[in-house]
């Protein structure tokens, strides 16, 4: 559940690296990189840590990205912990990479096991899938690269994270896609990205992404099986059964409410890395507190994204996403995802009401321990035990 009301916790995203060793078609990143090389000096890294360390969070999350975070050798790494240690040993340290998986070598991967990090990797499924767009800039192909580094991490028994792009070639092959995954061990989860903007007439034809993601629900949440997460589903069967958003996207105004910050090479902050163009200064000038809660320009995009979303408030579905990420609008189209997303709600509603967990008024325990994915059982009974409401009993 999002939930920043108290000013604990942080998400702080470093751009480490604007370099790359791929030139995957789809990259939304492409511009900032060939505009902005270059890569994060230890001083900039310093100083964010000390920023956070005179700050009131007390839970912090390090999301290592780029580029290519693992062109960055261990020996950042490293300095990062000790930074961590030094600065910041009266908070709570989460750190994650997220990575195109291709440069793993043994000593990165002995930092990661060492330092208990969580891996991210980019990976769109099958072969014939993932190598049409994710290539290395010499045209080959990245999968059967990324597939022997996920073997590599997975017998340190490292927790992976998987971001995968969907396509209409996902589409074609749901079920090669699905099976890929579910071979896998130590996947803790899946994220089903949707496509920027301006690719998506190439990739991804309307309608699909719906097509694509009903697919995906109708085989996972019936799979007793499964021991893999899919937090795209995660966080819309979670948002129907608590009646409230628990990922980013799905929050009202999330450019304000959202507690996170991305931070460029030079040091510049950004409310995320979809939207660098929002400049809330440097970190060598504000403090992170002024810039996540304070500052000017994230006051004057709030206001903008509520105008955005005007013509969406009527709409049945606007408590649960609230006009979606608003960097997959336009002003001309809106929501580029809107009539795929009302087609995905309604489907996964009806399923939830027929076993009573679509915004029930008394949530009872044992209608949770009906649903069939046990990895998404379990999911909904951590947010059900941790929670204290009047509404909700046993």
């Amino acid at each position: 559940m999002i939930n920043n009301s108290n000013k604990k916790r942080i998400v702080i995203l470093l751009n480490i690296t604007n370099n790359c060793n791929m030139a995957c078609s789809y990259c939304y990143y492409q511009h900032e990189m060939d505009s902005h090389p270059g890569n994060m000096p230890i001083d900039t890294l310093e100083a964010i840590i000390k920023g956070l360390a005179e700050s009131p969070f007390e839970e912090i999350e390090f999301i290592f990205h780029g580029g290519e975070p693992l062109i960055r050798q261990e020996t950042f790494y490293e300095q990062s912990i000790s930074l961590q240690e030094t600065y910041l040993h009266n908070k709570t340290c989460f750190n994650y990479i997220q990575t195109n998986g291709t440069l793993l070598t043994d000593e990165l991967l002995d930092m990661i096991v060492k330092h208990g990090f969580e891996v991210g990797i980019s990976f769109d499924g099958p072969e014939h899938i993932h190598d049409h767009y994710r290539k290395f800039k010499n045209g080959k192909g990245s999968y059967k690269c990324i597939v022997e580094n996920i073997h590599k991490l997975q017998q340190k028994k490292v927790d992976i994270g998987i971001l995968s792009v969907c396509s209409d070639k996902t589409l074609e092959d749901i079920d090669g896609y699905y099976e890929l995954f579910k071979g896998l061990t130590h996947i803790k989860g899946i994220d089903i990205i949707a496509p920027e903007l301006n690719e998506t007439s190439i990739i991804l034809q309307q309608g699909n992404y719906a097509r694509l993601v009903i697919a995906l629900f109708d085989k996972w949440f019936y799979d007793t099986l499964c021991d893999f997460n899919i937090r795209t589903l995660d966080t819309i069967i979670k948002g129907f059964v608590f009646s409230t958003p628990f990922i980013c996207y799905f929050m009202k105004n999330c450019i304000v409410q959202n507690p996170m910050l991305s931070i460029s090479p030079k040091g510049y902050a950004s409310p995320c890395d979809n939207n660098t163009d929002i400049n809330l200064g440097s970190i060598f000038e504000h403090s992170l507190e002024y810039m996540l809660f304070e500052n000017p320009v994230r006051k004057r995009y709030g206001r903008k994204e509520s105008d955005r979303v005007e013509k969406c408030i009527f709409c049945e579905w606007y408590d649960d996403c609230h006009g979606g990420c608003p960097t997959l609008s336009n002003e001309k189209k809106g929501y580029l995802y809107c009539e795929d997303m009302k087609k995905i709600f309604s489907h996964i509603s009806h399923v939830l009401q027929d076993m009573h967990l679509y915004k029930s008024k008394v949530l009872v325990r044992k209608n949770i321990d009906l649903i069939p994915n046990k990895v998404l059982r379990t999911s909904i009974i951590k947010v059900y035990e941790n929670l204290n409401l009047d509404n909700v009993i046993g």
